[in-house]
């Protein structure tokens, strides 16, 4: 699996603007995490803001091609992608969800 973390360039975008994309972008994420490409979705609650994403294992190649269909690519934010291999997951990860 990969983790991918998202940071916006919110300096990059008109405030009104930001607000389109950022629409756009939470359909994205739900729409693949409905198709079993993202297992975690969520976002960083500090100042800076940005998205955490738990990808499952598909190839590089793959994982390329859904991010180049986020609204924000490629000019208003940076996409870090790493390989992540779990070791311990709680029982209770779900409880940490957000409703």
């Amino acid at each position: 699996m990969y983790l991918l973390n998202i940071t916006y360039n919110k300096d990059r975008l008109p405030k009104e603007d930001f607000k389109t994309k950022m629409i756009a972008h939470h359909k994205w994420f739900k729409e693949n995490f409905e198709n079993d490409n993202f297992l975690v979705v969520g976002s960083y609650r500090d100042d800076k803001g940005g998205t955490f994403i738990i990808v499952k294992n598909l190839e590089h190649e793959q994982i390329n091609n859904i991010i180049s269909k986020d609204s924000f690519y490629p000019d208003f934010a940076d996409y870090k992608v790493r390989k992540f291999q779990p070791k311990l997951v709680t029982k209770d990860f779900y409880d940490f969800r957000e409703e």
